[in-house]
């Protein structure tokens, strides 16, 4: 379904929800869209590869296999500006580096983050989180197994059809503009950086190649949060692949009162909402 179609839909079913309580669960249940004009689709239990086939001063042991039990929903987009002012009226677009509507709400801080999925939960009487990274990984391949680089493969030359990437002295794009995943999400490569629920850990909480890792969380406490999926300024493409992490805000690079976006600009948020028990 074309951007031009959905996204205005996805909008307006939105309006429709928040003005009518009834009408919302209806909504959801039929489109897959929140009282935010979020769309959302359902991902499926499955078993992957996470992590690069290699080595990285980051992450020490790389590959290893990843079980996820529970089904649950992923919105197609970064969550926007329009959709963050929606439900928290403070938020304005005050970055220069993503000031449209449509373009993802960059430079929130962790507790804000939190703060919004707890809000977006009490309304919708859903639970809304981030993703887990083992959660992000495995969306972002949409069965496009390790060690492919990218959703779609290993060819840089079709980046750009799925990814701002590497853009730089520009800004983020405005969501979904580009082409999605084999699993109807878009921009996990690129645009703005994504956090996700779990503290970092240079050795994915102790993953081991040879055992399976169930439903993985992350390390219960840590200094940083893990960022995914690269971003518009990415200076190569290295940082868009799907295995590549990095941790937040220890990397805050960037000079203050210069047209250098510091990572917390380049930084936004995709939402997990949960799948009912028995659904």
């Amino acid at each position: 379904m074309d951007r031009e179609v959905w996204f205005p839909a996805a909008r307006e079913l939105g309006r429709k929800a928040a003005a009518n309580p009834e009408l919302r669960d209806r909504i959801w249940a039929e489109a897959g869209v929140n009282s935010l004009g979020m769309r959302f689709v359902r991902v499926e239990p499955g078993e992957f590869v996470m992590g690069p086939p290699y080595q990285h001063p980051l992450w020490p042991k790389a590959a290893h296999r990843v079980r996820l039990t529970q089904p649950f929903y992923i919105c197609v987009t970064e969550t926007t500006n329009e959709q963050c002012a929606a439900l928290h009226h403070e938020h304005r677009r005050q970055s220069r580096f993503s000031p449209d509507p449509d373009s993802p709400a960059v430079g929130l801080s962790w507790d804000e983050i939190q703060a919004f999925c707890s809000d977006l939960s009490d309304r919708e009487h859903a639970t809304y989180r981030l993703p887990t990274e083992a959660e992000w990984e495995y969306v972002c391949r949409a069965g496009m197994p390790s060690p492919h680089k990218f959703c779609f493969g290993d060819d840089v030359d079709l980046l750009p059809e799925y990814a701002w990437c590497c853009q730089r002295w520009k800004a983020a794009a405005p969501v979904a503009l580009l082409r999605p995943n084999e699993w109807g999400v878009y921009d996990m490569h690129g645009n703005a950086m994504e956090v996700v629920q779990d503290w970092f850990s240079v050795d994915y909480n102790g993953a081991e190649p040879d055992v399976v890792a169930v439903d993985p969380r992350g390390p219960a406490s840590g200094t940083n949060h893990t960022l995914r999926g690269g971003d518009w300024y990415a200076l190569d493409v290295l940082g868009c692949e799907c295995a590549f992490r990095y941790p937040w805000p220890l990397l805050d690079l960037g000079l203050p009162l210069t047209d250098t976006p510091r990572l917390g600009e380049l930084t936004g948020f995709r939402l997990v909402r949960e799948a009912a028990p028995g659904k």
